[in-house]
């Protein structure tokens, strides 16, 4: 409940501060950010990253691949000018493949706040697949705030 709480504090101040907020997921987790995409009534500065690279419905051994290629998050990162002030939603399952750990390290770098939602329990439970052998979780600071998948 803390949580919530806290990802609805920072959505709000992110918002009244005319900050953008993204919402970003590989495989099936990007499900979620589509999901608050283009609503009728929805607030125009939620931004999903709805890379249809990293989308199964194209080819689900290519977003595979690709969500493990490093050196991906920084072309999204450009591509959808995210900045400091911002705030992400980063959905992953396991909170271990390449993409979502380094979109978590580069926007952790340029000052954007991060909210990372992920199944602790699925995360435990392998390695890392990027270079750092960090996962998702372990790269959420003291601006950012974790939720768990159930």
């Amino acid at each position: 409940e803390a949580s919530l709480e806290a990802a609805a504090d920072l959505f709000y101040k992110t918002i009244k501060g005319g900050s953008n907020i993204f919402l970003f997921g590989t495989g099936h987790s990007h499900m979620l950010a589509e999901e608050l995409f283009y609503r009728a009534g929805g607030l125009v500065n939620i931004r999903p990253i709805l890379e249809t690279s990293l989308m199964l419905h194209e080819s689900a051994s290519k977003s595979t691949q690709i969500e493990r290629l490093e050196g991906y998050a920084d072309i999204l990162f450009d591509r959808y000018k995210m900045k400091s002030g911002d705030t992400i939603v980063i959905i992953s399952n396991s909170g271990r493949n390449g993409v979502i750990v380094e979109m978590a390290a580069l926007c952790k770098e340029r000052g954007m706040n991060i909210i990372a939602l992920t199944n602790m329990e699925h995360t435990m439970a392998g390695v890392s697949r990027h270079k750092s052998g960090k996962k998702l979780y372990e790269l959420i600071w003291k601006r950012t705030v974790a939720c768990q998948m159930a």
